[in-house]
């Protein structure tokens, strides 16, 4: 069996790049809906992904400055500049490893400070897994994006105004035409009540979007989810599989019980509300 890789800044970089490249993706698509509703906006610099959504300015994966390094230090300034033209408030997500003073000072000296934490975590792919509960069964809805897109809204509690449900649901519905992605339902007694992605790319099963209905949590649905995920990325011949989730929270121990371990934590800045 191969041993999981030690973590090495490098390492480090590229687990965060495929999380970069996702959150970059669902970006891309949601600026391709006609007349760009919701304000979404990807640019880049070198690695460096700046994504933004005006009509979502306060959800944090969808307005961040991802894979920052030391050469980008006098891009900074120009970087931030795009939160400012669409009025949004900033946010700077650091790895470790991938920072340096010089960098700081240029942060400090816009007004970011440190707001929240996240934790990137990885394994090895398997097809094997432990029993899972036998009420609960998983779907690969890849062509039910319909379905898909329902469950999202609902699972992540989006609040989408009435105006703007379809342009939401035609975004969701969207996912589906990634190549790269495939998407998934967990059911609990034969009803559809969680979702899950699994991005393949570089070598690297990503792990994403995983929401359960909140009537429906506690049963096990995301558990099995992620072993569904960890086989399909073995038969699809990635060499890890990884997940970024909030610091200390439930999808983090979710993980770590399916045999995920910490590879990285992450600081994300912002300049705090007025």
């Amino acid at each position: 069996m191969s041993a999981l890789p030690l973590v090495t800044r490098d390492l480090v970089r590229r687990l965060a790049g495929v999380d970069a490249a996702v959150r970059a993706t669902r970006l891309e698509l949601l600026a391709q809906i006609a007349g760009n509703p919701f304000g979404a906006a990807v640019h880049r610099y070198g690695a460096a992904y700046v994504l933004l959504c005006r009509a979502w300015a306060e959800q944090s994966n969808l307005n961040a400055t991802l894979c920052v390094g030391p050469e980008h230090r006098e891009l900074l300034p120009t970087m931030l500049a795009h939160y400012q033209q669409l009025g949004v408030r900033p946010r700077v997500t650091l790895l470790p490893g991938w920072s340096s003073p010089e960098l700081g000072q240029v942060l400090a000296a816009h007004g970011l400070v440190g707001s929240s934490w996240s934790c990137g975590l990885y394994r090895l792919p398997t097809e094997y897994h432990p029993a899972v509960a036998d009420d609960v069964s998983v779907d690969d809805v890849t062509d039910n994006a319909e379905l898909f897109a329902s469950l999202f809204v609902a699972g992540f509690g989006l609040p989408v105004a009435t105006t703007e449900r379809e342009a939401t649901i035609a975004f969701l519905r969207s996912w589906a035409q990634v190549d790269w992605w495939r998407l998934y339902t967990a059911s609990l007694d034969g009803t559809p009540c969680a979702i899950g992605v699994l991005a393949v790319r570089d070598g690297i099963g990503y792990l994403a979007a995983g929401a359960t209905l909140p009537q429906y949590r506690g049963h096990g649905c995301q558990t099995a989810l992620i072993w569904r995920r960890l086989a399909d990325a073995a038969r699809a011949g990635c060499q890890i599989v990884s997940v970024e989730t909030a610091f200390d929270s439930t999808s983090q121990h979710n993980a770590e019980r399916t045999g995920f371990r910490p590879a990285y934590t992450s600081t994300t800045l912002t300049v705090p509300p007025a």
